[in-house]
């Protein structure tokens, strides 16, 4: 059959038939039938192509094997590297270690062989036996092994933290603690007078001094906090992104911080890489490798509110629209991957959350309705709409986030047409708020738009004031 094989008289159905048969062959304890297996195994192979024999031969041949190693050898003298030596390599080199002294004493007095002359006249070999063996040399063992089996404790130690946080309902991050006696000094760093017109989103690259700006000039400006040079210097952006075209209303950064994407009021989404000029003195930056997608303006509209998702080792940008859309675009594909429709009774998508572990994302409407959409079945979970307490006015939820501790915990900034603001903390297996801050608007201020942090032990709001001025 071997014969046949090489000779190409078998098709490829009864090849593989043949192989399921012969390949069990391997470990039968005749060494003939073993080593005619292995022939008909490696005929087999020589007939079919690369993809075919590991998609075919490769399968039933690995669990004969000691190894999960499959090597493919384009010369038969490579074999021979796998022939054990004729001597111990730590033996040998143990023996080249002795010095030139000692191997003067030995030819002295205590040589390995020497010969002797009898009477007869003939030679005659006595053979000397050391009484210790030649020392072998010491491997060092490198710290690979033991840098991973550290590596491995620690996230173990994680991984254990992170699974009692979830039986107690928060999750576990190890947040910079700042010393207690820490206070925001309220110091103006600089200014920044580069836009036209107004900045709609600002978003800070993590890991990072860089943070990105996106104003209704059509431009998309990164800046770096380094490079803020005071109150009585124009301060220049480290890259300009004018490409696009209409009022870029938001974006976000997504590939391991290395791309940005913005989105326009045309309906247009712009995706570009960071790269430093190898041959610029000052390593300005640049944008390379744009990738644009248009979304239909009659079907979805333009984005409002865009964040980043991973599932599965893919890169996702999950966004909402003005229609009312809830979109997810593959970074790597020009089609959506999914397109979900809110109710339009609720309102215009206003803001977005992400849960941490991605399971969900959180929808904040201008009607005060609160939607949190499961995003491993594609379906809406839960609604509520905001209480007002006991004012009869409509409140639009300004912004969201994701407890950074808390499990299904929701942080929502929500105001009204009065200059009122209302801070709450929500947990969506309830329906009502377990936290509520309550703010009344100054009178010199028109408090425009709230904004949500969180920390390991603190949650602040801030607003942003239209006259300059900031309550806190």
């Amino acid at each position: 059959m071997t014969v046949l094989c090489i000779n190409g008289l078998f098709n490829l159905r009864f090849l593989i038939s043949s192989l399921q048969q012969i390949v069990p062959f391997i470990a039968h304890p005749n060494i003939w039938a073993r080593y005619g297996s292995v022939g008909f195994i490696m005929a087999a192979a020589s007939q079919l192509d690369d993809i075919d024999a590991l998609c075919y031969i490769a399968p039933v041949v690995q669990p004969f094997l000691k190894y999960n190693n499959i090597l493919e050898l384009d010369n038969k003298h490579h074999l021979f590297y796998f022939t054990p030596s004729t001597k111990d390599y730590t033996t040998l080199s143990g023996e080249l270690t002795y010095s030139s002294e000692k191997i003067d004493e030995l030819k002295g007095s205590s040589g390995g062989h020497r010969r002797t002359k009898s009477d007869s006249g003939t030679e005659s070999r006595s053979v000397v036996v050391f009484d210790k063996p030649p020392s072998l040399v010491r491997v060092e063992q490198t710290t690979c092994m033991e840098n991973l089996q550290s590596l491995l404790n620690h996230k173990k130690e994680l991984y254990k933290k992170d699974m009692q946080g979830m039986d107690k309902g928060y999750l576990y991050y190890p947040f910079y603690q700042a010393p207690a006696s820490w206070a925001p000094k309220g110091q103006l760093v600089a200014h920044i007078h580069d836009h036209l017109q107004a900045v709609n989103k600002i978003k800070v690259i993590p890991d990072s001094t860089y943070f990105v700006s996106f104003s209704d000039d059509s431009t998309t400006k990164i800046w770096d906090v380094n490079k803020m040079e005071g109150l009585h210097v124009i301060n220049k952006p480290r890259l300009v992104y004018s490409q696009q075209g209409g009022k870029i209303k938001t974006g976000c950064y997504c590939m391991g911080n290395q791309s940005i994407v913005a989105a326009s009021s045309n309906g247009t989404i712009h995706a570009f890489n960071i790269d430093r000029e190898p041959n610029s003195k000052q390593k300005a930056l640049k944008a390379k490798d744009v990738l644009r997608w248009e979304l239909d303006p009659s079907l979805h509209g333009s984005v409002v509110e865009m964040t980043e998702m991973t599932c599965g080792g893919q890169n996702v940008l999950a966004f909402v629209t003005t229609k009312g859309h809830l979109c997810g675009l593959d970074l790597r594909t020009p089609n959506l991957a999914w397109d979900l429709e809110n109710d339009p009774r609720h309102g215009l998508m206003l803001s977005m959350a992400l849960d941490p572990f991605q399971n969900w994302i959180a929808l904040g409407t201008s009607l005060g309705y609160h939607i949190v959409w499961d995003m491993r079945f594609q379906l809406p979970i839960c609604n509520w709409k905001h209480e007002g307490h006991g004012r009869p006015y409509v409140h639009r939820i300004q912004q969201l986030s994701s407890h950074p501790n808390q499990l299904q915990t929701v942080l929502s900034a929500a105001s009204d047409i009065y200059g009122t603001h209302d801070n709450e903390l929500h947990q969506l297996h309830q329906t009502f708020q377990s936290i509520v801050v309550h703010l009344l608007s100054d009178n010199d201020s028109n408090v425009k738009r709230a904004f949500l942090t969180h920390s390991a032990e603190k949650l602040c709001t801030f607003f942003g004031a239209q006259k300059g001025k900031t309550i806190t």
